[in-house]
């Protein structure tokens, strides 16, 4: 029988079994296809028929095969919407265990999506149920987590759990690939850019010893790349980025291909790079994935020349800000100078008005050049205020004027 398939819900019925089989097996094959970097179309095609078919409740393992093909290389704001459907479902049967592992595959996509700030709410929900529980592994794994946004947002809150013996458990050294990841990340935080290196590389032998080769389940080899070009073995870093686009060629999503073309033109000299960063920012633009769209934006920014680069800088302010990674917003907003800085935080609309503003045209005027209703601008041009804490225009005009001169 099965796994995840209770007596209970088998019945007495030829057609019926030969349906729940079947659909064991296209779960087994996503889960399957998605762990070893195979086709995700394929792969996703199988998820989406297990998801429309089955029981959530009777069929929980099935369906989290799915889920999980969906957390990994699916559009990250569907996966979300399907794991909530299925968490909805299995949480009125009060099963703890169901609903950690519907968090963590929502922790997944939260993280794929660029969304930190819920992703760390969440870990640190089911930090507190791993420390109630007692259960170790799990306390090791939501820590891990919580490195890795906190590096990324930029924040210091990583706990300092203890473990056994009075060991935080945020410094065990567990041979584990979310273990090697955290230590490899802690590594280069302390610049031992060569440990980080021979540790990333140890998570790569690790998954490939358990036959895991996608370039999505664990991105090891583009943390590798970065570390690598820190020690200046750019020729070391250029050939792992290219092995790390042949699989994610073989994944064959925008987002595995848009990401590794960003991975790779971080490698390539300047005059290279900017054809790789603008399919890669397509792509991840395509694909949801708003933090590493962002990353690719601030890159395509730095490659253009002044002016061209202006709008990839705001995307990648904006981006930046909503996903709640201070570190990356602060690099693109000292990139682009106090004036376009000071902008990053408003939507393309109030800029329009704002930079209108600046040039002295009044709002019956920025209304017909816009295309619209006085009221309209009205509204924009106090979002503009209340973003930048200003009174009124003369503020305005005043703040991008000193901006330009800076």
């Amino acid at each position: 029988m099965p796994a995840g398939f209770p007596r209970s819900g088998w019945v007495d019925d030829s057609a019926a079994i030969d349906v729940r089989l079947g659909l064991a097996l296209r779960a087994g094959r996503s889960a399957f296809v998605t762990l070893t970097g195979g086709d995700a179309g394929q792969a996703l095609r199988d998820a989406d028929i297990v998801l429309a078919e089955a029981d959530p409740v009777r069929a929980f393992e099935v369906c989290w095969h799915a889920l999980f093909t969906l957390s990994v290389v699916g559009i990250p704001a569907r996966a979300h919407s399907a794991v909530l459907a299925v968490r909805k479902r299995v949480a009125a049967q009060g099963s703890e265990w169901a609903l950690v592992e519907m968090d963590l595959l929502q922790v997944r996509i939260l993280q794929r999506k660029g969304d930190l700030r819920t992703a760390a709410t969440v870990l640190r929900i089911l930090l507190r149920k791993a420390m109630v529980l007692q259960d170790r592994p799990l306390a090791l794994r939501m820590v891990w987590g919580l490195a890795e946004v906190a590096r990324l947002a930029g924040t210091r809150t990583v706990p300092k759990v203890k473990g056994r013996g009075g060991v935080p458990l945020c410094d065990a050294g567990q041979a584990t690939p979310e273990g090697l990841m955290a230590r490899g990340a802690a590594q280069v935080g302390v610049e031992q850019f060569g440990a980080a290196v021979r540790t990333y590389l140890e998570c790569g032998e690790l998954l490939a010893e358990a036959g895991v080769d996608s370039s999505e389940v664990i991105r090891w080899r583009p943390a590798a790349v970065e570390t690598l070009l820190r020690l200046g073995r750019s020729a070391e870093a250029g050939r792992l980025a290219e092995e790390n686009l042949e699989r994610a060629l073989l994944v064959g999503t925008d987002g595995a291909i848009g990401f590794a073309r960003y991975v790779v033109a971080l490698t390539r000299p300047r005059c290279e790079r900017e054809s790789l960063l603008v399919e890669a920012v397509s792509r991840l633009q395509d694909a949801g994935q708003l933090l590493d769209e962002a990353f690719a934006q601030y890159e395509l920014g730095k490659v253009l020349h002044k002016g061209a680069a202006d709008c990839h800088l705001l995307r990648a302010i904006q981006l930046a800000d909503d996903c709640g990674a201070r570190p990356l917003g602060e690099r693109a907003r000292a990139l682009a100078g106090p004036s376009l800085g000071t902008l990053g935080g408003l939507t393309a609309q109030e800029r329009k008005v704002a930079r209108l503003v600046a040039a002295g045209l009044s709002n019956p005027e920025i209304a017909k050049q816009l295309f619209l209703a006085r009221r309209t601008v009205e509204f924009h041009l106090s979002g503009v205020y209340r973003k930048l804490g200003l009174t009124g225009r003369h503020d305005l005009t005043q703040l991008l004027s000193e901006g330009e001169g800076a």
